[in-house]
């Protein structure tokens, strides 16, 4: 096995891993049930029908989902490993403990979470005014890499 492999191979068991470990399995836009993720919570049951609460998701109208001045940050490789969490968005309430969006910071002053220079808010995000790169015309080359590394050698 190549090195370029057994890398791919390594990174891919610790994404499962860091899967398994969570509380609750269901990630963002999991279908859930709210009883079912009370029942759970409480009795310490099946985790397969939960939300996963490390990730700050909770079951709301029938999915998994951030709380409402949360959104989703799919994380590191566009989440391909199950990296992504519920951070502040972009222009909201925000304190010392918490996450912001990426290219924002919670600001001294004010406590929101503000983008940096370059950057403006769109739908929670903070994003430049250069193109940006769609999640699944990522994830597209994402795996055109991939395999490339893994079938081409």
């Amino acid at each position: 096995m190549t090195p370029m492999k057994f890398s791919l191979c390594l990174l891919a068991l610790f994404g499962l891993l860091c899967l398994v470990s969570a509380k609750g399995k269901l990630t963002h836009g999991d279908e859930c049930s709210i009883v079912g993720n009370a029942f759970s919570a409480v009795t310490g049951g099946d985790d397969d029908k939960m939300c996963n609460s490390d990730k700050g998701l909770y079951c709301t109208t029938g999915s998994c989902t951030c709380a409402p001045t949360r959104i989703w940050d799919k994380g590191m490789i566009l989440g391909l490993f199950g990296t992504g969490s519920c951070v502040v968005a972009a222009n909201g309430p925000c304190g010392k403990d918490d996450t912001c969006v990426s290219n924002s910071n919670c600001g001294e002053n004010i406590s929101v979470c503000q983008c940096k220079d370059g950057y403006h808010s769109d739908d929670g995000y903070c994003v430049s005014g250069a193109a940006q790169i769609s999640g699944i015309s990522g994830l597209a080359f994402l795996g055109m890499i991939l395999s490339y590394y893994v079938f081409g050698n």
